[in-house]
This record gives C-alpha cells, sequence and structure tokens, in this order.
C-alpha cells in the first residue's frame, strides 16, 4: 500500500517556540516551523501519525510532546495493539523527567494519532487533541475531547455555542 500525507506546523502568534511535535510515519518533528506544507509518499503495510500539543503556558511543554512522540516511535511495532499501554509507557517517562527534573513540574501534552496496519485504522487521542475524518468534503470529529467543557457538552449541560464561549473552553 502506498500512502501519500501533507503536514505542517508553525509556532502561531501568540507563543515564541513551537511547544508542538509530529510524529510522520517514522519521523519526529519538534520545535520546528515549517514556511509550507510537506508531503511525503511512503509504500507499507503499516503508517503512524501522530501529532502532540505541548501544554502552553506551562514548563517544558516542547519536551513533552517529543518525549512523549519519541516513545510512542520506539514503540510502534506494538502501538497498533496496545495504544493504551504505549500511552501509559510515555505517561511513566514523562513521570521519570518530572522527577529528575523539578523544574519541568507540570510540563505535558495532549495528543491526537492515527495508526493504520494492513488496511486497518485505529485512532486515538489524549486531551484536546483531536482526529476528523474527511468524508465528501465535511470533516467528522472522531474523536471527543478529555475536557470539562466537552464533559459539559456531552451531558446536554451546554449547547455547541455556550461551548464555544465557556471560560474553560481550550
Amino acid at each position: 500500500m502506498r500512502l501519500n500525507c501533507t503536514y505542517y506546523t508553525n509556532t502561531g502568534k501568540v507563543r515564541k517556540k513551537n511547544e508542538d511535535a509530529m510524529l510522520i510515519v517514522d519521523e519526529i518533528f519538534s520545535e520546528e516551523d515549517f514556511q509550507e506544507c510537506l508531503q511525503k509518499s511512503k509504500e507499507g503495510t503499516e503508517f503512524v501519525f501522530v501529532v502532540a500539543d505541548g501544554m502552553g503556558g506551562h514548563e517544558k511543554g516542547e519536551v513533552a510532546s517529543k518525549l512523549v512522540l519519541e516513545t510512542i516511535l520506539e514503540s510502534k511495532d506494538r502501538l497498533y495493539a496496545d495504544i493504551e499501554g504505549v500511552l501509559l509507557l510515555a505517561k511513566k517517562r514523562l513521570d521519570e523527567y518530572v522527577k529528575n527534573n523539578p523544574f519541568a513540574y507540570n510540563m505535558g501534552c495532549a495528543l491526537a494519532g492515527l495508526v493504520i496496519r494492513e488496511g486497518l485504522a485505529k485512532v486515538f487521542n489524549v486531551g484536546d487533541c483531536r482526529v476528523y475524518r474527511l468524508i465528501n468534503g465535511n470533516l467528522v470529529k472522531l474523536t471527543i475531547d478529555h475536557s470539562v467543557v466537552e464533559k459539559l457538552l456531552l451531558e446536554g449541560l451546554i449547547s455547541e455555542e455556550e461551548a464555544k464561549k465557556h471560560p474553560k473552553r481550550n
């Protein structure tokens, strides 16, 4: 199977450094600013795509996002079968980093990903990063945010409009 993908990241207008990182098939991009979209074409039976969003305003968000993606890449052979186990291993490595580097207390990241094996795909997310599917020109959200506002929305306590303006929105 041949897969073509396009990817892009930049710092944006608010932060001074890019705390996000991406794992595109077998390559990690961290703390980078692209001037244009990049493309990759790859032949194979297994593909991994993950975006890690370093928590802005927290210490070492860029370290957290890169460390999580390094863990996923090192464990990519078992990712399809054990996504939760791989993510727990990444969390353990973050905790160990903080234990050895107290200045990094509160570092973290949200993430969203897709792993494809032999034509079948699994999506996953942690936090407020999302995975969408493009169907007939429309984006369909495949994941649920792990956030206060998403929980209120799912429980019917607030509307979509209220969610967009909620003080705890991300």
